[in-house]
């Protein structure tokens, strides 16, 4: 209800980053899926008394310095140093209750959480990687060009990302469900193992995170991964 009655969503100016556009993105997408209309998608600064903050109808992103999903301001930056990684899309996916599931199914998104709100260091500690291999990783020419696109204030691709991110979030929601319904687990030996020779195989982070909340040591597919 509250997304149908948005008028403006604002977000910072200047540099854009993956948490702001991805967060804006979902925003617009669902603001465009609810209503046919495409939303006004506004960059600008916003100070602490900017009046934005205390209309409900404009959701303010990533700036603003406050929290607070029923005034829809979703901000991280003043939370303190030793927080836990907190940025804007971490906001916007509790608001709508799929933090926990994009956490445990989507990698990618808690590097963009780490990376946002405790620097590249982090990350880099977090997975291991040399700084050279990480700024190779970070700079790829196609993310490298949607941000800066984003960063100059063309928002004319931000409800189609919005779109694609969310049919790859259902597409998982559909796996998992898939696998829910359909794969027996088996014992043998106090060893538990389940077949997948009958379905497509799922990417391999996704399974490897359900077969480890299932507690299952092996499986079987059609040809190896």
């Amino acid at each position: 209800e509250k997304l149908s009655k948005i008028k403006e969503i604002v977000t910072h100016p200047g540099l854009g980053h993956a948490d702001d556009f991805y967060a804006v993105a979902i925003v617009a997408y669902y603001y465009w899926l609810y209503t046919g209309i495409e939303p006004k998608i506004t960059r600008r600064v916003l100070e602490n008394n900017d009046p934005a903050l205390s209309d409900s109808t404009i959701c303010v992103i990533d700036v603003g310095q406050q929290y607070n999903e029923e005034l829809l301001n979703f901000d991280h930056h003043h939370f303190t140093k030793d927080s836990p990684p907190c940025c804007a899309l971490t906001l916007i996916l509790r608001w709508f209750k799929i933090e926990d599931f994009i956490r445990k199914y989507c990698p990618w998104f808690e590097l963009i959480e780490l990376s946002d709100s405790k620097g590249p260091q982090a990350v880099i500690e977090k997975i291991q990687i040399s700084t050279e291999n990480l700024e190779a990783l970070r700079n790829s020419p196609l993310s490298g060009f949607l941000l800066q696109l984003w960063s100059n204030g063309d928002t004319c691709q931000v409800i189609n990302f919005g779109e694609y991110l969310m049919n790859h979030i259902n597409k998982i929601i559909d796996n998992l469900k898939q696998l829910n319904e359909t794969v027996e687990i088996y014992e043998c030996n106090n060893l538990k193992y389940v077949d997948i020779t009958h379905m497509r195989k799922p990417s391999m982070v996704f399974f490897n995170n359900w077969l480890r909340d299932r507690q299952i040591d092996m499986f079987i597919s059609q040809s190896s991964y």
